[in-house]
């Protein structure tokens, strides 16, 4: 397809977070949205297929990049993510969606395994793709020296109280100070401490250049090197904390090419509070996804000893958190 147009929207017309547009274009591609035992049925037009939990929704006849999403509890965030991507100025895209409970690092494997182009893009349920993201992301593989693609994963002030390291701005600043160095508003680095920068979520971000990872929420790959390093690392469990950074780092040290991060490429993260986002408060499998992380790829550095302190303290706080609500729940 990829004719440019946007339906609902006037010509030149952006579309913002919590901007509302024409539901009918979508509402022809996707008969609706069911939820049945938590996991999402997505019920679309003969074009769909795919089995055991995915389905994958084609956009166009010829499709030159995979969507793959991973959903679960979500119908609200979902909508307005697939909402987005149907509104793309370039629609040569296919939707894969992963609509099953499980390991997230298997689940957008599993995705893959269903595209059908050379250029794979992961996104998150809970985000909003600009009419221009695509294009901008498939710009960046015009260099063949490009093996993964990202942009910046915008968190708005109205959905930062959903994410702990931006609702309390005293410890952000300490954070930032401790382990985030001069790199602080850069986006896509692993610093000495072993942590990753969070340049990326700022509306102010307009860095474009090389990076150590793509962002978890908005990264694509070529499908070659991607499956070179047979994709994301099944052993990060949970919520695949850390999975994403590996596999750059692996690309990478695999000479397969080189993570390109570009401003044009930005999409709006809107962090929900609802399905897989309640997983993050088990965090047993996120701390132990870190430290696989960091035996591979982070040196020693006193920054890095105080950061896996700070982590375990982080982590212990949220599970007392966690299992205090869920003993009120009960009662």
């Amino acid at each position: 397809m990829g004719d440019g147009g946007t339906p609902g929207l006037a010509e030149g017309d952006p579309i913002r977070p919590g901007k509302s547009v024409d539901h009918s274009p979508l509402d022809n591609l996707l008969q609706g949205l069911q939820t049945s035992s938590g996991l999402f049925l997505v019920l679309t037009s003969g074009r769909m297929s795919g089995h055991d939990g995915a389905v994958r929704i084609p956009f166009s006849d010829a499709p030159r990049a995979s969507i793959i999403i991973p959903t679960l509890g979500r119908p609200t965030s979902l909508r307005r993510c697939l909402e987005s991507l149907y509104n793309q100025h370039t629609r040569d895209l296919e939707v894969i969606l992963v609509h099953e409970k499980g390991e997230l690092a298997a689940l957008r494997n599993k995705g893959a395994a269903l595209a059908t182009t050379d250029i794979l893009i992961f996104i998150d349920d809970d985000v909003y793709c600009p009419p221009t993201w695509l294009e901008s992301i498939l710009e960046s593989f015009t260099d063949p020296s490009v093996a993964g693609a990202s942009g910046p994963a915008i968190i708005t002030e109205e959905f930062q109280k959903n994410r702990d390291i931006f609702r309390f701005p005293l410890i952000k600043r300490a954070y930032d100070l401790l382990f985030l160095e001069r790199d602080a508003l850069l986006p896509g680095r692993i610093t000495r401490a072993g942590t990753w920068t969070t340049g990326a979520c700022s509306e102010d971000c307009d860095y474009t250049g090389e990076v150590d990872y793509a962002e978890a929420c908005n990264m694509a790959f070529r499908r070659g090197a991607f499956m070179d390093c047979d994709g994301f690392d099944t052993r990060f469990g949970g919520i695949g904390d850390w999975s994403e950074p590996d596999l750059a780092f692996r690309i990478r040290a695999r000479s397969l090419g080189k993570i390109w991060f570009d401003r044009g490429s930005a999409l709006y993260h809107e962090p929900s509070v609802t399905g897989a986002y309640l997983s993050r408060a088990q965090t047993g499998a996120r701390l132990t996804n870190y430290l696989l992380f960091a035996r591979r790829w982070v040196k020693p550095h006193w920054r890095h000893t105080i950061y896996k302190l700070f982590l375990r303290g982080y982590f212990g706080w949220k599970e007392i958190r966690w299992r205090l609500n869920r003993s009120t729940t009960a009662s």
